[in-house]
């Protein structure tokens, strides 16, 4: 049972905010999707209040609902990223 993470993190790589759950707000489970299906899924962050978040970024995953174990992330040449998370830069 899988659940997707999307998390807001500060400069120094601090968890600030965090939108965790199943897509589409719980009405789309993973274990309900067929083979090649494609699903858009929004999520909403709290923003701190603070003067400059491009020193921030967004993570992006899935983990395992009972374990907390997150699912393995590689890049195009086949390399696992750090702590199995998509990092975007908020900054330009």
């Amino acid at each position: 049972d899988l659940t997707v993470f999307v998390h807001l993190y500060g400069p120094g790589g601090e968890l600030i905010s965090q939108a965790d759950g199943y897509p589409i707000a719980g009405m789309a489970p993973f274990w309900l999707w067929t083979a090649g299906q494609t699903i858009e899924d929004h999520r909403s962050l709290s923003l701190p209040s603070v003067p400059n978040l491009d020193t921030h970024s967004v993570g992006i995953g899935l983990y395992h609902s009972a374990t907390g174990e997150r699912l393995p992330v590689v890049d195009r040449d086949g390399h696992r990223l750090a702590d199995d998370v998509v990092l975007l830069p908020l900054g330009g």
